[in-house]
């Protein structure tokens, strides 16, 4: 067991492990000046033994040389690979207690020590890294991670150092550290990723893509000027998650040149839209830890308004300024709730700070915060952060949006309507079909029944743009021979949509199987009641020639069985891969009805190279 000299009367958590090391600069009792990240970014180790001259504990580790061996072996006039900084952390004691001659010390620290002695004159950088106990040892590694490591022997610290702190490896290493960005939004995400330079050539370029559930959707070609263990934020377009969804980020050929080590070219996380509420009133419950003055939270509206808050408006995100005497301060483990009134539909933010940068949970008792609705949802959870949290929900209206819009399939036309063959001989699947690629869709719509004039499933998506970033919902229906696109639980009147604002217009994109996708040239306003119809005219499709005039109707063009967007040989090669298929349901099976012949062949042929806009292309 590692005994302490407990220093401080508030004493809170060592900051975590792994976690980026705050910088200093000191200088030492011999006058010469040192700063953290000038040594990570001359690629060493740095230790930093935070430590009292009245400590018996202190004084047995530093009887032990580990610090002297270490730095002996492995410093300046070693191999050079690490730098050692003791760090004297308590401001009431002096140079004479360091020199083994004043009134509060256990020897002479500085006569058998070769590395350097810092005499901190206050308690800033000790707070800065959550020290509460001497002797409190850590590392920082040259990428500026840090990790607690204890009254470690010098053999420990140099397995550790080669274990935990790699140095740069190679002349070309780029590194992505674990993803810290926004997961939860209520509109849309905005990622980020830090970019590491672990090689020891200057870092001018690498490719970094951004893939949702393996499909691909942003490629960055980062250029720039990072030397050796510097880091830049490289930020991504927002982008619309459709339920929750796996975001995976890579990074490759640094200086377009292969990795030297792929091991930390890749970070991910789970990402989904907020939490959404048709409520006008919800309760926020806040259960504090000991240290309940530190607390404080607020709830804005879209606009950045303030709409409620409690617990110490004097408390900032780990400044350590907040007292238990504050005004409105909480008092330690107890329990605080709220009634708060949602004025308006829209975007709501949820922050919550704690003063000392520890968060509520869980060592120093099991703080909490709710944020739940009057039909008892729980929008927000939580208590384990570091300074602040952030968290925004959704108000929406509960009407339903009711999405009316008619197309023609190309293929499908045999007359002024489609034919309705795959309906007919069974071949439609009761399930949405759009679970696969290029789509990825994960909703769950189910049909237990087909109306008789079914012709097949389209994917409907909604946009507050025309970019793909700006989806806000999606959802599968089903066509019917007129060109309308119904709900699969009520087949009687267009496609049904919840938890939208219904007075907002909004871009409307048809994805079916077999052909190019389309979008509404403009925003559409669907409270009106009327139907958005893209088979009256060329112009209510965004682009230009993205359908063709069939038996009186403009329809969307054949021949896109992968449903890339792009009528190529990759669709021709699929057709031919099963050009006689009978009765079976294919995307090449472009006149649907049920057959693969040379009649679908002859659809293909006739559209060969046309695309849909880049807009609504995978």
């Amino acid at each position: 067991m590692t005994l302490l000299c407990l220093w401080l009367t508030d004493a809170k958590a060592i900051i975590a492990n792994g976690s980026i090391a705050p910088d200093f600069t000191v200088t030492d009792i011999y006058g010469v000046t040192h700063n953290l990240y000038d040594y990570c970014d001359s690629g060493y180790s740095t230790v930093i033994d935070f430590s009292a001259t009245w400590c018996n504990p202190c004084w047995n580790y530093h009887l032990s040389d580990a610090l002297d061996d270490v730095y002996s072996t492995y410093g300046p006039s070693g191999s050079n690979q690490l730098r050692v900084i003791f760090l004297e952390s308590d401001p009431g004691t002096s140079l004479a207690d360091i020199h083994g001659t004043g009134s509060s010390t256990l020897g002479n620290w500085s006569g058998t020590a070769d590395f350097p002695i810092v005499d901190l004159s206050n308690g800033n950088i000790p707070y800065a890294y959550g020290v509460s106990g001497f002797p409190t040892v850590g590392i920082v590694c040259p990428s500026k991670k840090f990790y607690n490591i204890g009254t470690m022997s010098a053999n420990g610290i140099a397995t550790f150092m080669d274990n935990y702190c790699p140095v740069a490896q190679g002349a070309n290493n780029v590194e992505l550290t674990p993803y810290y960005g926004s997961t939860v939004g209520c509109y849309d995400i905005d990622p980020f990723v830090r970019l590491v330079n672990m090689g020891t050539n200057p870092l001018s370029s690498a490719n970094i893509s951004l893939s949702l559930d393996g499909s691909l959707q942003q490629n960055i070609s980062w250029t720039g000027n990072l030397p050796p263990y510097e880091d830049q934020i490289v930020y991504f377009n927002s982008i619309v998650p459709v339920g929750n969804q796996s975001m995976q980020i890579n990074v490759d050929y640094p200086n377009g040149f292969t990795d030297a080590d792929p091991s930390n070219n890749a970070t991910a996380a789970t990402i989904s839209l907020s939490s959404t509420t048709t409520q006008s009133n919800v309760t926020c419950t806040v259960t504090t830890d000991d240290y309940g003055y530190e607390t404080y939270w607020e709830i804005t509206d879209e606009s950045g308004n303030l709409v409620h808050y409690g617990g110490n408006a004097n408390a900032s995100p780990g400044a350590q300024g907040a007292s238990s005497g504050d005004y409105n301060a909480y008092i330690g483990n107890s329990t605080y709730s709220a009634n708060i009134s949602l004025p308006t539909e829209g975007c709501y933010t949820f922050t919550i700070i704690d003063d000392f940068g520890d968060g509520m949970c869980c060592n120093y008792g099991p703080g909490s915060y709710t944020l739940i609705d009057d039909m008892g949802n729980t929008l927000l959870s939580g208590g384990q952060f570091s300074a602040i949290e952030s968290t925004e929900f959704l108000r929406v209206s509960n009407n339903i949006l009711t999405v009316r819009a008619k197309i023609a399939l190309e293929g499908a036309m045999e007359s002024s309507l489609m034919r309705t063959d795959l309906r007919d001989k069974g071949l439609l699947p009761t399930f949405q079909p759009f679970t696969s690629a290029p789509w990825h869709y994960g909703g769950i719509e189910n049909a237990s029944w087909f109306p008789t004039n079914a012709v097949d499933w389209v994917l409907v998506e909604l946009r507050t743009g025309i970019s793909a970033n700006s989806k806000v919902a999606e959802k599968a229906g089903i066509l019917l021979s007129n060109g309308e696109i119904v709900d699969p639980s009520d087949p009687s009147d267009g496609l049904l949509f919840s938890g939208l604002n219904t007075a907002s217009s909004y871009h409307v994109v048809i994805r079916a199987r077999g052909h190019l996708d389309v979008m509404s040239k403009s925003a559409v306003n669907f409270s009106t009641g009327s139907w958005y119809d893209f088979t009256t005219s060329s112009s209510k499709a965004y682009g230009s020639s993205q359908m063709k005039y069939v038996n009186g109707k403009y329809a969307l063009l054949a021949g896109d069985s992968n449903g890339d967007g792009l009528n190529n040989y990759s669709d021709f090669n699929q057709y031919l891969s099963d050009p006689s298929a009978l009765l079976v349901l294919l995307p090449w099976d472009y006149d649907c009805d049920g057959y693969v012949t040379v009649l679908d062949y002859n659809l293909y042929k006739a559209n060969y190279s046309r695309f849909a806009v880049s807009e609504v292309r995978f």
